[in-house]
Order: C-alpha cells, then structure tokens, then sequence
C-alpha cells in the first residue's frame, strides 16, 4: 500500500478506513429569512471550493442572514467549518452575502 502526502491510512478492528484531503465544490445555502422593506440581500458564490479530510467535509455550506438583515455582509471567515477543513480560493474577509438598502 503507497501512502502519500495527501492522505493517512488508519487499520481498526472492524477493518480500515482513509482519510484522504480532497477539494470540492461545496454548495452555499442561505436560510430563508424576512428582510426589511427596501433592503435586498445579495449573494456572491453558489459554491465555495473547501479542502480538507473527505469523510468531514459538509455536503452544503449553511448562512444564517439573520444577524445582517439590517444591513452589512457574512465574509468567507465567518463561515463556520470542521477544524480541518478549509475554504480555498478566495479572499478570508470576502461577502459571501451582504444586504444593502436601495436607493
């Protein structure tokens, strides 16, 4: 069996698993939320490209609008993720979402 960089074998007794790294395409998903009148909230990424160990990566990443409805932006840094997981590609203080009111 080769091992390499990007992964690390573990034998148990119920047999072996791998914890490869790997990098996907991870789906943003923006909770429902009511804004205020004349605000629109707006979205910058579909998806995020994350690496980390396969078997922790989340199937979708979730943002709560809630604490911005008023006004302001979620950035790339405040997305919430495993400790071995990380969100490549982008600036950290990017808006993944922001709300702004219309003029």
């Amino acid at each position: 069996m080769t091992k390499t960089l990007a992964s690390t074998e573990a034998d148990g007794a119920t047999g072996s698993s791998s914890m490869a790294v790997v990098v996907r395409d991870i789906p943003v998903v923006v909770k429902p939320c009511v804004l205020g009148e004349g605000l629109v909230l707006t979205q910058y990424y579909q998806t995020l490209r994350v690496e980390g160990f396969a078997d922790l990566l989340p199937d979708h990443l979730d943002i709560d609008p809630t604490a911005i409805t008023t006004g302001g932006d979620f950035r790339i840094d405040q997305i919430a993720l495993p400790p071995c997981c990380e969100i490549i590609g982008v600036w950290f203080a990017n808006p993944v979402i922001s709300v702004e009111r219309l003029t």
